[in-house]
């Protein structure tokens, strides 16, 4: 099935285009530049995180959707992945820590 128009905005629809899309965002986010937008793309998404039943499930999801879409175009394996998700939830700890002592009201 060939998708003429589609292919021209998604490229990745086009199986002689994905190659170049997969070396696209390997090359992007395999530098060190890279790897830190893509843990802070993972951790503004929440990758890991779970929803609670009262949140907003349909916007979280769809963040968490993003993130998943680029470790997957950049077919990465479980080890690569797992590196990556994990220095995400290390900057999302830090980052954590850095807001939890901008609140820190105790010397007022």
């Amino acid at each position: 099935m060939k998708f003429p128009v589609l292919s021209r905005f998604w490229p990745h629809l086009n199986p002689l285009r994905s190659g170049n899309l997969f070396r696209a965002y390997r090359s992007v986010f395999k530098t060190e530049q890279g790897q830190m937008v893509l843990q802070d793309i993972l951790r503004e998404a929440g990758f890991t995180d779970v929803t609670a039943p009262d949140g907003p499930l349909a916007f979280n999801e769809g963040k968490r959707a993003i993130a998943k879409h680029i470790m997957n175009i950049m077919r990465l394996d479980e080890t690569e992945a797992a590196k990556v998700v994990q220095a995400a939830l290390n900057l999302q700890a830090e980052y954590n820590k850095a807001q939890d002592t901008t609140h820190d009201r105790s010397d007022y």
